[in-house]
C-alpha cells in the first residue's frame, strides 16, 4: 500500500504540530488581522460611502477611524459613514482595531481610496442666479380666496441667490433605477424582503427604498398608499414591467430617492434649486411661462387622466427656461428639504437669502411639483405649480417608509465642473 502511505505523508507535511491544518506554504496560523470593505466600489467627491471594518476571525472589539480627508460621519463601529471630499484624487481611510480581552497589540490597516467627478451626463447646468421664491402672484385680498395651510405655504415670496449646480434633464426612470438596485445589491448594501427593498441609512439603520407592498405594516390605522408595482424582484435579479422602462419611478421613498443620489456621487435638490430650475429669475407661473397649459405642455388637471408617460413626451413645451423636463405634471419629486408650512413666514427677511437648505429638522421630507391628478384652480385649493409645497403629513403613521404612485425625483450635482471646464484633464 505504498499509495495510502504518500497520501499520509503529504497530509502531515500540510499539518501544524497543534494538529490544525495550515494554509499552503505557511507553518501557522495567521496573524490576526483586519480588512477594510467601502460600499459602494465606486467614490466620487461629495458622496456617502458605507466603510466596514471585517476581521478575518471575528471577534468582539473596538474600532477607531481616521480618513486624511473628507468627513467621517461616526467613527467607533464596525460599520461607519463617511463623506468623501468635494476635491482631490485619492483618500487613505486608516482602522484600528483594539481585540478585547486580548493581549495582541491593536491592528491598524490602512486602505487608499480613488475619488472621481460625478458624470454630468444627462444634467443641465444651471447658472449662479438670484430669483423670488414663492407666490407673489396670487390676490390674496380677493373675497373667494380661502387661505388655508396648503395655500400659504408658499407664502410669503423673497428673494434667494444661489450657487451654480446641474440638475438631471428629465426625472429618474424606472430602468435607471433598476439598473441601481441591481449594482447596489450585487455590492451587498441591499436587503429585499416580500414587502420593500430595504438599505442603510446614515442614523436611521435599516429602512425602505422601493416598496413593494406594505404588508409589513399591517395593523397600523391608516390608509394604505396606492402602488404602482412596476418593479419586481425575481429571487435573482430586479426587473421592470415591459414597456415601463422609460416612465418616472414611482413607489421610491424619500430614503430611496436620496440612496440613488448618493450611491452616483449627487444629491436631491433643495426646494430653492428645485424652484428656481422650474421658473428661473421672471417668476412665471408655469415653467415654460404663463399661458394655460395644454395637453402638449404637461400631464395636469386630468388632461391625461392618471396616465404616467416617458419621460420627455412633453418636451420642448414644457421645458423650464433652463431646458429641464416636466418638472410639473404626472408626479411630485421628491426634494432634500424638511417640510413646514410656516417656513417662510417663520424665517422671512427683506434681504436676499443665500443657498437656503430648509428647516434644520421635521416631521417629513417636501415634495414639489403638482401630479396628473391635482386641480391647480378653485378658491379652497389654488396653486401656482412652479411654487406649490407639500408634503405626505396624513401618512404619519408609515414615517420614512413612506412611498407612493405618484411620487418619483430627480437629483442634482453641486460640485460639478462648470460647461467651459468640462472636457478638461
Amino acid at each position: 500500500m505504498p499509495g495510502v502511505y504518500v497520501i499520509l505523508a503529504l497530509i502531515a507535511l500540510a499539518v501544524s504540530p497543534s494538529g490544525c491544518l495550515q494554509p499552503r506554504g505557511s507553518s501557522r496560523l495567521s496573524e490576526p488581522r483586519a480588512e477594510i470593505i467601502a460600499r459602494p466600489g465606486a467614490v466620487f467627491h461629495g458622496s456617502e460611502i458605507q466603510l466596514e471594518a471585517v476581521l478575518a476571525l471575528p471577534r468582539r472589539a473596538s474600532y477607531s477611524w481616521t480618513a486624511s480627508n473628507g468627513r467621517l460621519l461616526s467613527n467607533d463601529a464596525s460599520l461607519v459613514f463617511w463623506e468623501a471630499p468635494a476635491s482631490g484624487k485619492t483618500s487613505v481611510i486608516t482602522v484600528t482595531v483594539q481585540l478585547e480581552g486580548s493581549s495582541v497589540a491593536a491592528l491598524s490597516t490602512r486602505k487608499t481610496l480613488s475619488i472621481r467627478t460625478p458624470s454630468t451626463a444627462g444634467m443641465v447646468f444651471i447658472p449662479a442666479g438670484v430669483f423670488q421664491m414663492g407666490d407673489a402672484i396670487t390676490d390674496l385680498t380677493r373675497p373667494d380666496f380661502i387661505r388655508t395651510g396648503q395655500n400659504m405655504a408658499d407664502k410669503p415670496a423673497h428673494r434667494v441667490r444661489l450657487r451654480a449646480y446641474w440638475m438631471d434633464r428629465q426625472r429618474v426612470t424606472n430602468l435607471q433605477y433598476v439598473n441601481f438596485l441591481q449594482a447596489a445589491n450585487a455590492e451587498g448594501l441591499l436587503t429585499v424582503s416580500p414587502a420593500a427593498v430595504m438599505g442603510n441609512q446614515r442614523g436611521g439603520g435599516l429602512v425602505p427604498f422601493l416598496r413593494f407592498s406594505y404588508e409589513d405594516l399591517a395593523g397600523l390605522n391608516f390608509t394604505e398608499p396606492r402602488l404602482a408595482r412596476v418593479i419586481s424582484w425575481d429571487g435573482e435579479r430586479f426587473q421592470v414591467k415591459k414597456e415601463h422602462e422609460q416612465l418616472p419611478v414611482v413607489d421610491i421613498t424619500w430614503a430611496g430617492a436620496q440612496a440613488y443620489a448618493l450611491y452616483h456621487g449627487k444629491a436631491l435638490p433643495t426646494e430653492a434649486q428645485w424652484e428656481y430650475a422650474a421658473r428661473g429669475s421672471d417668476s412665471r407661473r408655469y415653467p415654460w411661462g404663463d399661458d394655460l397649459p395644454t395637453p402638449r405642455h404637461a400631464n395636469l388637471n386630468h388632461l391625461w387622466g392618471n396616465k404616467l408617460f416617458p419621460v420627455g413626451t412633453f418636451s420642448p413645451l414644457g421645458d423650464s427656461p433652463f431646458g429641464i423636463q416636466e418638472m410639473i405634471g404626472g408626479v411630485f419629486e421628491w426634494v432634500n428639504d424638511w417640510y413646514n408650512p410656516d417656513y417662510y413666514a417663520d424665517n422671512y427677511s427683506a434681504k436676499v437669502i443665500d443657498n437656503p437648505r430648509g428647516p434644520h429638522w421635521g416631521r417629513d421630507r417636501s415634495i414639489r411639483g403638482i401630479p396628473s391628478s391635482y386641480f391647480i384652480t378653485g378658491a379652497d385649493f389654488e396653486a401656482i405649480p412652479t411654487t406649490f409645497r407639500y408634503s405626505w403629513f396624513l401618512e404619519l403613521p408609515i414615517g420614512d417608509g413612506f412611498a407612493n404612485a405618484k411620487t418619483g425625483f430627480r437629483t442634482v450635482l453641486n460640485r460639478g465642473p462648470s460647461p467651459s471646464q468640462k472636457g478638461r484633464r
